[in-house]
């Protein structure tokens, strides 16, 4: 009997030592790199339905060249019934009801696109997101993040 409660014992602790390990969300926002690896982290963190998940970018991003990456993010998001804004630099005067023109090509094609690797769309339910927009030193407009955000 004590032989069998030893490799009772034995078997639990092996399984635990065996057992996967949750990943840990990353701290602050998810520096976005255009890999697979990117997917996944957005994946976790969304799967833990913060309020907010803001993705950096660490290369400079035109607002009309975004990533293709991101595209099935953005149509999955809209099939979710979620809403995408795009927010100008803070300060920058804008032109009453010409905003962001050149931001056309890229929604359009956001929102046209339709891939077969498209992430859940329950992922997705419940969050609209903001592409927000910086002015670089050379006055360049670029992408600075973009964030989810809980409806």
């Amino acid at each position: 009997m004590r032989s069998l409660f030893l490799c009772w014992m034995l078997l639990v602790m092996l399984a635990a030592c065996v057992a996967p390990k949750p990943q840990a969300l990353p701290e602050g926002p998810l520096q976005f790199v255009d890999l697979p690896q990117f997917d996944d982290q957005l994946r976790q963190s969304l799967e833990a339905r913060p309020d907010d998940i803001k993705i950096a970018f660490i290369d400079r991003v035109k607002p009309s060249n975004l990533p293709d990456r991101l595209t099935p993010w953005m149509t999955t998001l809209r099939n979710a019934g979620g809403e995408l804004k795009v927010v100008p630099p803070a300060g920058e005067l804008q032109a009453r009801g010409l905003p962001l023109l050149s931001l056309i090509p890229t929604l359009w094609t956001i929102f046209s696109a339709v891939k077969t690797d498209q992430p859940q769309t329950s992922l997705l339910e419940g969050y609209d997101a903001q592409i927000l927009l910086k002015i670089d030193a050379s006055g360049d407009r670029l992408v600075d993040s973009i964030v989810f955000k809980k409806r």
